[in-house]
């Protein structure tokens, strides 16, 4: 390589996680050779010429290694912004896509009757009973009572969750 020459590249990769200490970050070192070693010319090499009037010349055929650095670099620490935004985003295509196959099944497919005989349910129920109590159905905040009323006055009862 000294006599002929030679194109070398050298390459510095780093990889670091920023989440530890960056002073443990190291490069590795890649070296290559970029000329054919085989080749009718091999090495790196180039000619000049010194002009001495129109009839005269010296003509320098020069050797040499030439280095080539190419530096890559990839570093990283954890954020919880970017992991939030995609958790929300990775929630959001699931929502849509879950409106899109609703949309698609109850209005496009041919058995869309079928699909929304099985998706809804029609619930017919008074809320009044015969006697005229006011069902309340579910936990309710406040203590439901029977009031006792006159004339047209409905009695209010609660399920007994307070």
């Amino acid at each position: 390589m000294a006599v002929k020459g030679a194109a070398i590249a050298v390459i510095i990769k780093w990889d670091c996680n920023f989440d530890f200490d960056a002073s443990k970050c190291f490069p590795t070192y890649i070296f290559r050779r970029l000329d054919e070693k085989f080749d009718i010319a091999p090495g790196l090499n180039f000619r000049f010429a010194h002009y001495y009037g129109d009839s005269e010349r010296t003509l320098y055929k020069a050797y040499g290694i030439k280095f080539l650095v190419m530096a890559q670099g990839r570093g990283g620490k954890f954020s919880i912004v970017p992991l939030l935004l995609n958790i929300g985003s990775g929630l959001g295509l699931l929502a849509v896509a879950t409106i899109l196959c609703d949309i698609v099944v109850l209005y496009v497919l041919k058995k869309k009757e079928v699909y929304k005989a099985i998706k809804f349910e029609s619930v017919v129920e008074n809320n009044v009973n015969e006697e005229g109590y006011i069902l309340c159905r579910g936990k309710s905040l406040i203590s439901l009572h029977v009031q006792k009323g006159e004339g047209n006055k409905k009695k209010h009862i609660g399920n007994g969750n307070h």
